[in-house]
């Protein structure tokens, strides 16, 4: 896949990622991994998400992160 990374300074990233108690992301030149570890309502949530690492994913990738914060437990 290739190198993990954890990243800390979420700031100016989607707000999916706003709160997360742990994310990692990994790629390549054909796929990109994130695993976003988050609490909704008191419970730890882990997200894997598997993008293409392609133009495309730009349009399809803030609809999704929409999509997963309207999870609710």
């Amino acid at each position: 896949m290739g190198n993990v990374k954890e990243v800390k300074e979420v700031k100016n990233l989607h707000d999916f990622y706003q709160g997360a108690k742990v994310y990692f992301t990994s790629s390549n030149s054909t796929v990109r991994q994130s695993i976003v570890i988050k609490e909704i309502n008191g419970q730890l949530v882990r997200f894997t998400i598997h993008l293409p690492d392609k133009e495309e994913a730009e349009e399809i990738t803030p609809a999704l992160l929409k999509q997963l914060q309207t999870l609710n437990f």
